[in-house]
């Protein structure tokens, strides 16, 4: 059944501020985007995050994020029922491709240089930027939150990484980021489904995989994760088909 969340229904933590800001917008050129921003004076953990993830929210670093523009429904919030999901054909094959690596969830305080090496490589080819990693980690990560990290390794080698939000019945892919070189294996496939399994295992019902959009070309690959729902007009629909 389709479900409908509202902010009257959020539990935000204690001191919690909400402003709605007004910014270019990340995903469409030359177009502004209003993004509701809700900061957490305290940690936010549990429930609470279920109910924001639930209602369209992301984390980045101690707030939390959802489009809110007029005339304009493009960013479209995407979640994987874990313990119903089944991997396609090529996602099998990914699988096979990468069943060598092994997969640790870690805690967010392991994060290190070889960490920010990682997506520093990662940030200048798969996006053609010259970040600063320990800025962009630090929009990744929030002292006190309910994160970890998953990592897919060769050996000692640091190949994928997903920082990973944690609530009691969900978990949101954050960020994941892999090795250039690597690129073939399928890392970030390999990561989500690497993702949804261990969600299985831990008795969480959604993982969230952030904002999709049609007609954004990167986003394609989140629609490939079936079943999933869609949160349209702040209701979740359930979608069998990558369509």
């Amino acid at each position: 059944m389709p479900e409908r969340l509202g902010d009257s229904e959020l539990s935000l933590a204690k001191g919690a501020r909400s402003a709605l800001a007004t910014l270019a917008c990340p995903y469409l050129p030359d177009l502004t985007a209003n993004w509701r921003i809700l900061v957490a004076e305290t940690p936010v953990a549990g429930p609470t995050l279920d109910r924001l993830f639930a209602a369209g929210y992301r984390r980045q670093g101690s707030w939390f994020y959802r489009p809110e523009c007029r005339g304009c429904s493009a960013c479209i919030a995407l979640r994987v029922p874990a313990a119903e999901f089944r991997p396609s054909r090529s996602q099998r094959r990914c699988l096979a491709r990468t069943s060598e690596l092994s997969c640790e969830l870690r805690p967010a305080s392991a994060w290190s240089a070889g960490h920010s090496a990682l997506l520093a490589r990662y940030l200048e080819h798969r996006h053609q930027l010259d970040s600063q990693p320990d800025e962009t980690a630090r929009g990744l990560l929030a002292e006190g939150a309910a994160s970890a990290m998953l990592e897919l390794r060769r050996g000692s080698a640091l190949l994928a990484a997903m920082v990973v939000d944690w609530g009691e019945v969900s978990a949101s892919a954050v960020y994941a980021f892999y090795e250039p070189e690597a690129s073939r294996l399928g890392l970030g496939t390999a990561s989500i489904l690497n993702l949804i399994r261990l969600a299985r295992s831990l008795g969480r019902e959604w993982v969230y995989l952030g904002f999709w959009l049609k007609d954004h070309p990167k986003m394609h690959y989140k629609i490939r994760f079936r079943p999933h729902e869609r949160r349209i007009a702040d209701m979740w629909q359930r979608f069998e088909e990558a369509s």
